[in-house]
């Protein structure tokens, strides 16, 4: 693949690229960062607490549950929306403590749901383009996370 067939094509591509650019550096910064306090010995007590914890399986445990909640909740979002092409009420989607909540935050600071006052719900999610794009990428290529369980 040429670099000009991995440039965006548009504006929503675009951002997209730009965001995943940015998130690559702030990456590459922290690394910078953490390997320099390493190699000049200025890594404190709350640095070494956090690489101790952060090695341990709870805490492997957590971060992917942080990574794949959201998409479990975006295709949730996405087949109740394709199927009845209304916005998803709350109470049909699992939403339990801080993950649900962060998965909720985090679909829309990616711009991949929004937010409506529902008419018998607190609130009420649509996916975006951008949301259904990704949605219908993953399924194809069958990267799909394990459903959320039946809210009863």
């Amino acid at each position: 693949m040429t670099r000009k067939e991995n440039m965006p094509h548009s504006d929503q591509e675009e951002a997209v690229y730009y965001h995943q650019s940015c998130e690559r550096i702030v990456v590459i910064c922290h690394i910078t960062i953490r390997w320099s306090k390493i190699h000049l010995g200025q890594m404190g007590a709350f640095e070494n607490f956090v690489d101790i914890i952060r090695k341990t399986e709870a805490m492997q445990e957590i971060l992917k549950n942080l990574v794949e909640e959201p998409a479990k909740l975006l295709t949730s979002i996405c087949e109740e929306y394709e199927d009845t092409d209304k916005p998803v009420p709350d109470h049909h989607l699992l939403l339990v403590g801080q993950t649900g909540e962060t998965a909720v935050k985090v679909l829309l600071s990616a711009t991949m749901i929004t937010r409506e006052t529902g008419q018998f719900s607190l609130y009420s999610y649509k996916p975006t383009e951008l949301g259904l794009t990704y949605y219908k990428k993953m399924r194809a290529e069958q990267t799909r996370p394990e459903k959320q369980p039946e809210v009863v």
